[in-house]
């Protein structure tokens, strides 16, 4: 058995690190390598079966790649400042709206309170997907509830963001009067349950294979 690190294109590559079973053995532990990779660009790692007679072995175990930035992938390496950003901007947004809607506080509309949660929620949901690509690039693990929780950030914030949106685009103060207790419940939550679903589908190929318990 062989374990192989690919790279398209490279001279002296592929690297190939031999595994083999020691007389009566039914269990074979490589000794661990460290390969340093100069050059950007796309490497794979092959594990080889080259013995027929061993076709039912299973494998175990775990690679490490550290890129010189961190343990991020290198397409998602660009989040980390995407995030930041976003962060700061939602920031500035937030204090800006937060002194204008002290000063007039007297003349605020009940809309504006939805407004108000948007931003909240925008500045939470940035704020919790920049520490989750920062914590993952320094310790090379992604802890499931940081990833849920700023997915469910992003929800709440979709959710109450295109409500308003309706309310406004259909006539708030005539919309309102006809919404009833029970409407104005489901409205919501109707909404916010297939947003989750399908933000957590759209995110499932990034959690999946980095997340730990």
């Amino acid at each position: 058995m062989l374990f192989e690190i690919l790279q398209e294109g490279a001279d002296g590559w592929p690297q190939v690190i031999d595994i083999y079973f020691e007389h009566n053995q039914t269990v074979a532990k490589p000794v661990e390598h460290s390969i340093t990779i100069k050059d950007s660009g796309m490497y794979y790692l092959w594990f080889v079966n080259c013995d027929e007679d061993l076709s039912a072995a299973t494998v175990a175990g775990q690679t490490t790649w550290k890129n010189p930035g961190g343990y991020l992938p290198g397409m998602m390496y660009p989040h980390i400042a995407f995030f930041a950003v976003m962060s700061l901007l939602y920031l500035v947004l937030m204090i800006v709206w937060g002194l204008l809607y002290a000063r007039h506080w007297t003349d605020i509309f009940s809309l504006q309170h939805y407004m108000t949660a948007v931003i909240v929620m925008g500045m939470l949901e940035m704020s919790a997907w920049y520490f989750d690509y920062v914590n993952f690039n320094v310790s090379g693990h992604r802890p499931m509830l940081p990833t849920l929780w700023a997915v469910l950030m992003g929800c709440i914030r979709k959710t109450v963001s295109r409500t308003l949106i309706l309310m406004v685009s259909l006539g708030y103060g005539v919309v309102l009067p006809f919404l009833s207790d029970l409407q104005k419940k489901v409205c919501a939550p109707t909404f916010m349950l297939p947003a989750c679903i399908a933000s957590l589908l759209d995110q499932r190929e990034l959690i999946l294979p980095y997340t730990v318990l």
